[in-house]
């Protein structure tokens, strides 16, 4: 087992209730395997929809397939919507 900080934002904050949670998780773990790891965990439940995530560890961007490595810290980037039509 490794420990990793998973960074909470958005509909994940609200879902948890908390900014961040240090996780104990299998050694290896890829990223796209997170969110099944947090629910086994009872922190999001089954009927939480999920919507298509980006991945940043330390702070870069990284595919679905890395491998989390002890001490990282992992933020779940929801898509973001916002911004304005007016082009006044």
């Amino acid at each position: 087992m490794i420990t990793i900080e998973l960074k909470l934002f958005a509909m994940f904050r609200e879902y948890v209730g908390k900014d961040s949670l240090a996780l104990q998780i299998p050694k290896a773990l890829p990223v796209s395997k997170v969110i099944d790891f947090i629910r086994s965990q009872n922190y999001l439940s089954a009927s939480q929809k999920i919507p298509p995530l980006r991945f940043a560890v330390n702070e870069e961007f990284v595919s679905s397939t890395y491998e989390l490595q002890d001490g990282d810290v992992l933020c779940l980037v929801p898509p973001v919507a916002g911004g304005s039509h007016d082009h006044a």
